[in-house]
């Protein structure tokens, strides 16, 4: 028989269901709402303060979304099927102006049925069951029109226009006719044809049409003319023949009708809102394209120019109906949810500039990257025009630019629906079920640099979107009743480290269940709350800390807020943590202050109690002179047991616990007149710590330590160490015994600093009596009080019997 002593060093690793010759000495068997920090130790969680109520009832199923538009302006969206409200942070409902309508938010399973980004003060929300569809609204039949544009004049040449088969014919004068200049001018060409013959006899002479282009009938053509041009349009129909040329070889003339060759055709003088094709030269990058013909003035015809436009009987965009709608901030706090102003396409046709490619498809994720807005739809990224949130179209056909939209597919073996998109560092990590991409660009992401690579195979749940916190994304995936977290890096061009993917809950297997719905991350208490819908009234907890590349804390602990309780959402805003919860009594906003430091004002700690009021926050405080007593009237039902506790010092001092009774659920009763006493009232929560089975340990020949399992070990006791403490207890369960208590209150006998019933707070350590083998015992630190306690490290001593002895 030897005499062991053994240490915790620390407990702050969390939880693990490895079996505890495998265990770390940090680590245990439960944490339950402990907070375990690096820097000072395992402390009971800070206390959820009572923000204010948002409903009356239960939200049901339902998705929401917060909104940080600075440290003063916070919101949180609710979504149901069929409905969005906007509440801000002390539980305030704002004013929802839905001037389209609410037929957008309805789908039957609103907590994974939308999706949710906010760039300003524009929220862009994507209801998943709807499918986009294209707009109805096309741009004009092009009309049947021609301009005969007179380039230049020759002598003894013909001028033909031909018109539905018509012919109207000019031939200018030889070059030794009297007043020759003259009619070889083209805007006198031009004259000819339009009025007919003007009787010049030999220096001229016109045939064909009677009356000359002018003569045309008025029902069936528009016309007029301009200088050297004549403009042709027909009312209806098209026309069966038309046609420009002169006697050498067409170099005179121009039609100017549906399409041009060049842009050096294209007249400097047109008729106003005239559309061409520009057709593409062979083995040009560029193909064809539209242009439309503005006059400087506005007149029908005249001097002006050329501009890119779409092709006639074009489609220009989607049904703004289908597409993600938009939550706008108004000047005035209110709220707009209404339908999007996305912009059409103002250039080239369906091959040129197609519509994007979610037409047809249900948008399942709507995210902001590099200036971008985005949207994930089958197995296609889309990406705004850089700037501009609502093109997704071409600003120009006839060259590439930067700037403009993004529309790609990713590529692999398997099916690859995208369900989700995470900006990290210079990339963007795409998620479909079974597989995870990088969407980058060397430089500057264009649609000509951009590329999609395959870089892991790890299942992910789509109900669970993935988060990035700091150079990490974070995804959930499922096997069965149980869930797990993976931490996926994804490396710049300029790292030698590959991108990789670790499982973070690969010590505690079966602690999640399944049916995760939120990841929540914090890089400024590095954290993540996990929520499942399995374990309602839990927040699982992920605390780490990273020593430059090395981690050195991987802590899994849980959150327990109590039966009934179910926490809907919760948020990071620096380092408080807001949670949207439901009460029997109703839903409520309530926050997590997680400053390690901080301390209640006029008190060396912070006051534990859940749903924490002051007395301002009451209803009503009122004093009955007849009874004795006085009634604290609380702003919500709570039919557990509260406590009420000095805040300030008063008749009482300041962390003093006021004995009460409870005349109903909504009010505490105590006997004497406590109207000016500041108090807190809340509800108790327990934090419960349970060790690890303790196991002797010996150096091993490879470094490190090894178990060592042949022999018996007795746990005599276990000396706790402690810091900033002013209660906890320590409960030791042997086998088939009953459990011994041993508390700890900061109060020495003989002490004068110590005032009854004043709580005293302060460091040290706790010995306890075990006497039990180590495997046949089950030891807790437990804190269910309104005090504080932080546990630093404990020290177990044993009587250890082996079995064999080694020669």
């Amino acid at each position: 028989m030897t005499r062991v002593i053994g240490s915790v060093p620390n407990l702050v690793n969390g939880v693990s269901q490895q079996p505890d010759t495998l265990k770390l000495p940090s680590q245990a068997r439960a944490v339950v709402n402990g907070y375990t920090s690096v820097v000072s130790g395992l402390s009971k969680r800070l206390p959820t303060l009572h923000r204010g109520r948002v409903s009356a009832g239960a939200l049901g199923n339902i998705y929401t979304h917060w909104i940080n538009r600075d440290s003063a302006e916070r919101y949180v969206v609710v979504i149901s099927n069929g409905d969005l409200k906007v509440f801000d942070l002390a539980g305030n409902e704002k004013t929802v102006a839905f001037p389209n309508g609410k037929a957008y938010l309805n789908n039957a399973n609103p907590l994974h049925g939308f999706a949710a980004v906010t760039v300003s003060d524009f929220t862009f929300i994507a209801n998943k069951a709807v499918t986009v569809l294209a707009g109805t609204t096309k741009t004009a039949l092009l009309e049947e029109q021609a301009v005969f544009w007179f380039r230049a004049g020759n002598y003894t040449t013909k001028y033909i226009a031909t018109i539905d088969g018509a012919n109207a014919t000019f031939l200018t004068c030889r070059n030794n006719d009297t007043l020759q200049s003259t009619y070889v001018a083209t805007d006198h060409i031009a004259e000819r044809l339009w009025q007919g013959n003007d009787g010049a006899g030999s220096l001229a002479a016109y045939t064909g049409m009677t009356g000359g282009l002018n003569a045309l009938s008025g029902a069936t053509y528009t016309k007029s003319r301009s200088d050297n041009y004549i403009a042709i349009k027909r009312n209806s129909g098209v026309f069966s023949s038309i046609d420009f040329t002169d006697g050498y070889g067409d170099v005179n003339t121009r039609l100017i009708y549906r399409s041009v060759k060049t842009v050096a055709d294209l007249p400097p003088k047109c008729v106003n809102s005239m559309r061409l094709k520009v057709l593409a030269k062979e083995g040009a990058s560029v193909g064809d394209y539209w242009v439309q013909f503005a006059t400087k003035d506005g007149t029908s015809f005249g001097e002006g120019g050329w501009k890119e436009c779409p092709a006639p009987d074009m489609v220009l965009g989607t049904n703004p109906a289908t597409m993600p709608h938009q939550l706008v901030r108004e000047s005035d706090g209110t709220f707009t949810f209404k339908q999007a102003a996305w912009k059409p396409r103002d250039v080239g046709d369906d091959d040129s500039n197609p519509l994007p490619s979610f037409i047809g498809e249900k948008i399942k994720d709507v995210y902001f990257n590099r200036n971008r807005l985005g949207f994930l739809a089958g197995e296609n990224v889309i990406l705004s025009e850089a700037g501009e949130y609502f093109s997704f179209t071409r600003a120009t056909v006839t060259t590439t630019l930067d700037t403009d939209f993004i529309d790609v597919s990713v590529a692999h073996v398997k099916a690859s629906t995208l369900s989700a998109a995470i900006p990290v560092k210079r990339n963007l990590v795409l998620f479909s079920d079974q597989t995870q991409f990088v969407l980058g660009s060397p430089a500057t992401l264009t649609a000509s640099t951009v590329s999609v690579t395959p870089v892991t195979e790890y299942e992910n749940v789509s109900t669970a979107r993935p988060i990035a916190n700091g150079r990490f994304v974070y995804f959930v995936s499922e096997a069965g009743a149980t869930a797990s977290v993976r931490e996926f890096y994804v490396a710049d061009d300029s790292e030698a480290q590959s991108t990789s993917s670790v499982e973070l809950t690969a010590h505690v297997p079966s602690y999640i269940p399944s049916g995760v719905f939120l990841l929540e991350p914090s890089t400024t208490v590095d954290m993540i709350a996990t929520l499942s819908s399995a374990a309602p009234d839990t927040i699982f907890v992920y605390k780490y800390f990273w020593q430059g590349n090395d981690r050195v804390q991987n802590a899994w602990t849980k959150w327990q807020f109590g039966d009934g309780v179910v926490v809907r959402s919760v948020k990071f805003f620096q380092s408080s943590l807001y949670l949207l919860v439901q009460r029997a009594s109703g839903t409520f906003i309530e926050s997590i202050e997680l400053s390690e430091k901080a301390t209640d004002t006029h008190l060396p700690f912070i006051v534990r109690l859940d749903r924490r009021i002051t007395e301002a926050q009451c209803t009503s405080v009122a004093y009955s002179a007849g009874t004795g007593l006085t009634t604290w009237t609380l702003p919500f039902v709570e039919a557990g047991a509260v406590q009420v506790v000095v805040r300030a010092p008063s008749a009482d001092p300041a962390g003093t616990s006021i004995p009460h009774t409870r005349p109903s659920s909504t009010t505490v009763s105590a006997f004497g007149d406590y109207t000016s006493t500041p108090v807190f009232i809340g509800k108790v929560y327990t934090l419960r710590y349970t060790f690890s089975d303790f196991v002797v340990r010996r150096p091993s020949s490879g470094g490190g330590e090894v178990v060592v399992k042949d022999g018996r070990v007795q746990v005599k006791t276990l000396r706790v160490t402690f810091d900033n403490t002013a209660q906890f207890a320590v409960e030791v369960e042997p086998a088939f015994r009953e459990v011994s208590r041993t508390l700890y209150t900061g109060h020495t006998l003989g002490d004068g600093a110590a005032i009854l019933g004043s709580p005293v707070v302060d460091s040290g350590d706790v010995l306890v009596m075990v006497m039990s083998k180590n495997d046949q015992v089950r030891i807790d630190l437990v804190n269910d009080s309104y005090l504080p306690s932080t546990f630093i490290s404990a020290e177990w001593t044993a009587e250890f019997t082996p079995k064999s002895k080694s020669i």
